[in-house]
């Protein structure tokens, strides 16, 4: 079974990597550019030094210490899970009000991962499950649309108004849903899962990350391919051409393109318009472990790993829509392990997983540099 999202993710947040990151910890910063192009940190795809995002006079603030997986936001709130702790939350995006909305790992599923939120309820993946609660809190007793003891094993969720997506990753599901995207109905225990695209009608062997953007599901693939497939059913339109990069994953959409960045130590960041068979150009270098990436009118931002894999060694990184490939800009560094990035109008959140029982790991904001 090869599942590189959410296997990379374990690996990070479980291994053992360089003990010695564990030690002289800092406080997030945004006074730390980058590196120059002789370095291993972030460049603009031109080789030159990126430039330094204007300080910010608050600076990266933490809402709370946990080992996150995942965010999802609201008009008010962040929800997270916390994969290795089986808790799925709540807190306001000004810090206050934490609560769990689901607590233990009979009650969230085994390792609950990728986060979605509606107007009402929040959702979320276990190792075999989806699960459901209302946002207001559901008296740890969400509604486990498909249980733990499924054959379902899902990796990316979206949602719409009636329905949940999920991208299956186990082998031992029904005989050619194996490696697939499913769907299944909100608000119902135990419900009916239908393929939305079987296994025979992917583009490619291995779907890193899904999203929802209007009536089409998009995907990333390990294998290169960028997609989407009307979530009404029918074929997959491939996006990109044949000489697409190997290991898309985090993406985010805007109106006119698609921005992706590889999970790799040697990652580079592109950007396709949404059109059939169109090529992706590189708009920036040097990016380790992309794990994480938004857009608003203005900018792209996205959320590196770093090279090392280790505690500290993280960044949000930006770039302007106008000319990313020339101006890529550090926000904020060192991060223990970023898991997950997401942005409102003003303000970036990030999720920090670290490998161990460390002070700056959570989920932390920043208002947006000028």
């Amino acid at each position: 079974m090869k599942r590189l999202a959410l296997a990379a993710g374990l690996v990070l947040a479980t291994s053992g990597f360089a003990c010695s990151g564990l030690l002289g910890l800092q406080e997030p910063t945004i006074d730390d550019t980058l590196g120059d192009a002789s370095s291993d940190a972030a460049d603009g795809a031109t080789g030159d030094a990126p430039a330094e995002a204007a300080p910010d006079a608050g600076g990266p603030v933490q809402l709370f210490n946990a080992r996150v997986r995942r965010i999802a936001l609201d008009d008010t709130s962040v929800y997270y899970t916390e994969m290795f702790d089986f808790v799925v939350g709540r807190v306001g995006k000004d810090g206050t009000g934490q609560i769990a909305l689901a607590n233990g790992s009979a009650v969230t599923g085994y390792y609950p991962n990728t986060i979605a939120v509606d107007a009402t309820d929040v959702f979320w993946t276990s190792v075999a499950g989806v699960h459901q609660c209302a946002k207001t809190g559901c008296g740890n007793a969400p509604i486990h649309v498909i249980d733990d003891n499924s054959t379902w094993s899902p990796g990316s969720l979206a949602i719409d108004a009636t329905t949940i997506y999920f991208v299956n990753y186990d082998s031992n599901a029904p005989s050619g849903q194996e490696y697939s995207i499913q769907k299944v109905p909100k608000g119902a225990a135990n419900g009916t899962v239908t393929a939305l695209a079987a296994a025979a009608a992917l583009p490619c062997a291995t779907i890193n990350r899904m999203k929802l953007y209007g009536s089409y599901l998009y995907i990333t693939c390990d294998e290169g391919p960028v997609a989407r497939i009307p979530t009404s059913g029918g074929a997959f339109e491939v996006l990109s051409n044949a000489a697409a990069p190997p290991g898309a994953d985090s993406f985010v959409a805007d109106t006119s393109s698609i921005y992706y960045g590889q999970f790799l130590e040697q990652a580079s960041l592109f950007q396709m318009p949404i059109q059939a068979d169109a090529g992706a150009t590189t708009i920036a270098l040097t990016q380790p472990y992309v794990n994480g990436m938004d857009v608003d009118g203005n900018y792209l931002y996205w959320a590196t790993v770093g090279v090392s894999l280790d505690n500290g060694a993280g960044a949000v990184v930006r770039c302007p829509l106008s000319g990313c490939a020339s101006n890529v800009q550090k926000v904020a560094g060192n991060i223990d392990i970023p898991t997950d990035l997401a942005l409102d109008s003003t303000t970036i959140f990030w999720a920090a997983n670290g490998n161990g029982d460390t002070p700056n790991t959570g989920v932390w904001k920043m208002t947006k540099p000028q």
